[in-house]
């Protein structure tokens, strides 16, 4: 299934469910739905009820456009004030990794586990679990991907996903323990269109907090970008629903 010149960012989000869910089973998309903490605590809600019952499930979901970073971040000198010069609303998840964007233009893939203690399931195979799935379905596109580090990404991690050497999604993980069993939570951010303020809301933040931020744009590639002439107008219909990146002056 090869994208069309033509696809809109919310026409990526389906063609790739469409996939994905020839994979494990039906997916539906979660819209936004009260404020970005509230979608991004759903992923907690998630394990909670999988540690309940067993198994694993799926959650694809999407955010207003907001930066996002550990909670253990909220500990650091200069946290507050760095919240509070971000150009855009800022959210705390549990697992840890670096600063990445949600927005219209990012489809969040998370995964919700239970396993055995004595299966000896850890995050790695947390991390194939969630990727082996989300790579056929680009497969399916005509995307290939592979996991991978790419350097000079924001949030880089052996477990990104990767097309053409550059980064298309970045991963994130968790588990927690509990009575004989291991509850593991997984989450993908997969960039749908490129919006180029958001390095520079990433930068700045991390900046803020005394941590090396140096990116590169062209490390980054989208689903749109994979038809000549598509990424621009990912770009262009992003915009409008993105605020503008940090004012002249600002780190």
């Amino acid at each position: 299934m090869l994208l069309s010149g033509s696809t809109r960012l919310s026409d990526l989000a389906s063609l790739f469910l469409g996939c994905l869910s020839l994979h494990v089973g039906a997916v539906r998309l979660e819209r936004p739905a009260g404020d970005v903490q509230m979608m991004v605590d759903g992923d907690m809600a998630l394990l909670a009820r999988v540690m309940g019952r067993g198994g694993l499930q799926w959650r694809c979901w999407q955010n207003r456009h907001c930066l996002v970073v550990p909670r253990h971040w909220s500990r650091l000198a200069g946290f507050r004030d760095a919240v509070l010069d971000c150009p855009l609303p800022v959210a705390l998840r549990a697992s840890g990794g670096s600063a990445v964007i949600h927005g219209p233009h990012i489809l969040n893939v998370s995964l919700a586990w239970q396993v055995a203690e004595a299966d000896g399931i850890g995050i790695q195979q947390g991390y194939e679990r969630l990727a082996a799935p989300m790579i056929a379905a680009l497969s399916d596109m005509g995307v290939p991907a592979e996991l991978s580090h790419v350097p000079g990404a924001s949030c880089d991690g052996r477990y990104n996903l990767v097309h053409g050497g550059r980064k298309l999604a970045g991963t994130a993980g968790l588990i927690r323990p509990a009575d004989g069993v291991r509850g593991l939570l997984l989450h993908a951010s997969m960039s749908l269109g490129m919006f180029a303020g958001d390095l520079e809301a990433i930068s700045g933040f991390e900046r803020r907090l005394g941590r090396s931020a140096d990116y590169r744009l062209d490390a980054h590639t989208c689903l749109a970008a994979r038809t000549p002439g598509q990424q621009a107008d990912a770009v262009t219909a992003t915009r409008r629903s993105c605020p503008p990146p940090w004012p002249a002056g600002r780190p």
